[in-house]
This record gives structure tokens, C-alpha cells and sequence, in this order.
């Protein structure tokens, strides 16, 4: 069974060459490896999440981008962090890695964000979580590249009630529907992004969580610790 969905695997086919790469600006972000000099020969993917901190998500971006790069023609990879925060989930691609040091706040990731894209001018976007996809989304025209937001959970149940959870929802309605592509982890949230907040039922593919298969089948045949001691505990008696 292939690791990635072949939907994933189209990324390829979207991407465009850009021939504007040469712009300059500040650069209000902290590198954390890869390469950081911008080229015009390759182009280039941006994949977007609030952190690597922990959680489903997190661990599903983590599998794609360690995973993906097999699958695609001259793609030059930059992942972006929008908070600083412990990592969990380790990226052992040879990726561009980037942390906008944000803080949460989706004014200062909005304002860090762009500046980014200044400098890296990326060619396709992928976002994951709430904040990132809004990003990711709301620029989407104004920097001419494509955009896949992936959403991974129930959205209104996840954005909450009240004033906050109204302003959230107004957001998700105004920019889900600029994306170029979104993807749902299942189809009842297809289903309430076409229903509830706008999205094009076309723009909408399912893809479900990825399973590194290999990995399950190697972890399965390790012993657990303390097997030994307690098969030969039962010998004993």
C-alpha cells in the first residue's frame, strides 16, 4: 500500500514556474536549517502549520513532508512553523525549515507571513490547522500562487460558540472558498465545508490519514520489555 494517497501526489502537477524571484525584504523569522539563498531554477512548495507540537495533524504534516518529495520533478520543499514551540514530530527531509516565532497571535503571523513570502515567493502552498489555512488562503491571490488548505477536523464543533467562535467561523466562511483546493480528512467534513461555510463540493477531496504500513509491521515484531520476565515468571510457577 503507497504511503501517500495519489491525490497528494498531484501537487506535481500544479505547480507553476514563477519568473519573479528575485524580491527582496525583511526577513522577521528564524531559520532552522536548509538552505535560505532563493533560486529561480526549481520550483517551490510551502507547507504551512501553526507548530509541530503534537497532535494528529501535526503528525500527519510530519509523515507528508518526510514522505513526498520521491514524488515530485524538481520541487525545492520549505517548511514553516508559525509559533515556536517544543517539536514532537521530527522533519528528516532535506527541506528549507523556517519558524515565524509568532506567538499565536494571528495579526503577528499574518504580518510575519507575508513578509516570508516576499522573500520565498513559493509556487504552491499547503496549509494545515485553522490559522495557517487562513493564511494560507488569504494571500493566495495577492502572491499568485496555488493553495491547498487541509482541514482536519469538525470545523464548527472545533471553532467553538460565542463571539470568538462567530468571528472564527466568519473567517473560515470569507477565505476557505479562495483556496485553489481543500482537502478533508473524511466525508462529513466535506460535507460542512460545502454546506455550512461556502467551499465548491468540486474544490473538496477526501483524503484520509496517511498509515506508514512498513513502520507498523517493523514496530509489531519488536518484544516488549517486559514479555521475557513475565513468560518466564509463568514458567516459574
Amino acid at each position: 500500500m503507497t504511503l501517500l494517497d495519489p491525490g497528494i501526489m498531484q501537487v506535481d502537477s500544479i505547480l507553476e514556474r514563477r519568473s519573479d524571484d528575485t524580491l527582496e525584504a525583511p526577513t522577521p523569522w528564524r531559520q532552522s536549517g536548509g538552505a535560505a539563498t532563493v533560486s529561480t531554477s526549481v520550483r517551490r512548495l510551502l507547507f504551512v502549520i501553526n507548530s509541530l507540537e503534537g497532535g494528529g495533524a501535526e503528525r500527519v504534516f510530519s509523515v507528508l513532508v518526510n514522505h513526498i518529495q520521491p514524488y515530485l520533478n524538481r520541487v525545492e520543499i520549505d517548511v514553516l512553523l508559525l509559533d515556536d514551540k517544543r517539536q514532537r514530530y521530527e522533519i528528516t527531509a532535506p527541506v528549507g525549515f523556517f519558524c515565524l516565532q509568532s506567538d499565536g497571535s494571528l495579526w503577528q503571523s499574518a504580518l510575519r507571513f507575508k513578509y516570508f513570502l516576499d522573500v520565498r515567493r513559493p509556487d504552491l502552498v499547503i496549509s494545515f490547522l485553522t490559522r495557517a489555512n487562513y493564511l494560507a488562503a488569504a494571500f493566495s491571490r495577492l502572491y499568485g500562487y496555488r493553495c491547498i488548505i487541509s482541514e482536519r477536523s469538525d470545523t464548527s464543533g472545533r471553532l467553538g460558540g460565542g463571539i470568538a467562535g462567530w468571528c472564527k467561523k466568519r473567517l473560515v466562511r470569507s477565505l476557505y472558498p479562495q483556496a485553489h483546493s481543500v482537502i478533508a480528512v473524511s466525508e462529513g467534513i466535506k460535507h460542512s465545508l460545502a454546506t455550512d461555510y461556502g467551499v465548491t463540493d468540486s474544490a473538496i477531496s477526501v483524503i484520509h490519514n496517511p498509515c506508514d504500513l512498513p513502520r507498523v509491521h517493523e514496530l509489531a515484531q519488536d518484544v516488549p520489555l517486559d514479555s521475557e520476565v513475565v513468560g518466564h515468571d509463568l514458567e516459574l510457577r
